[in-house]
């Protein structure tokens, strides 16, 4: 993005002043103007074009060092690195929580165990984690699948597997579930929480 500049008189006393002469102010005028022309046409379709003042994108710069807090009456959205991401869109209403808005990354892994885990945000804060695991003891732990556990909550687990007796999901949390069968079976989980 451009820098801008833009100058407002001799003092900090602003132009122009009623003393002063048009011809003597009219480069700084000038400069002004231009400034303003080129911060409109940054974001916004510019003077005399088709549509002009209407929004062709909107630039966010960081703001992870200084977030917004709530605004009476109002939304704001800004651009932050979450923990250990990267720059992502956030939502802060006038009260309440900032809600995370994007994710620019899937993060999956393998684990040593060879359970295949992988994670994404979804609109409205909230993570899916999906994959395969095999079960020890019935368990399944998001952390044995490279995954993190659910920081908050946990909605609700779907899982399928390969073996022919019918499986269910019958406890979960935040660090995993417990499937029925007691014993080792891998299972292929959908899991959705924050």
């Amino acid at each position: 993005m451009t820098n801008f500049t833009y100058y407002n008189g001799p003092n900090d006393n602003g132009i122009p002043l009623g003393t002063d002469n048009p011809s003597v102010s009219q480069p700084s005028l000038q400069q002004n103007c231009n400034a303003i022309f080129g911060i409109l046409d940054e974001d916004l379709v510019g003077f005399n074009q088709s549509n002009g003042g209407t929004h062709n994108k909107s630039t966010y710069q960081d703001q992870t060092n200084n977030l917004p807090s709530g605004v009476s009456d109002a939304n704001t959205i800004y651009a932050a690195i979450p923990m250990g991401g990267i720059l992502e869109m956030f939502l802060q209403r006038a009260t309440g929580s900032p809600i995370q808005l994007t994710s620019g990354t899937l993060v999956g892994a393998v684990s040593s165990g060879g359970n295949n885990g992988f994670q994404t945000f979804l609109p409205g804060n909230l993570l899916l984690k999906f994959g395969f695991a095999t079960s020890v003891a019935g368990v399944v732990t998001f952390t044995s699948c490279g995954m993190t556990n659910f920081a908050n909550a946990i909605y609700g687990v779907v899982i399928t597997s390969y073996a022919s007796a019918a499986l269910n999901v019958t406890a979960y949390n935040t660090t995993g579930f417990v499937v029925n069968n007691g014993g080792a079976v891998t299972v292929f989980f959908v899991a959705w929480g924050y």
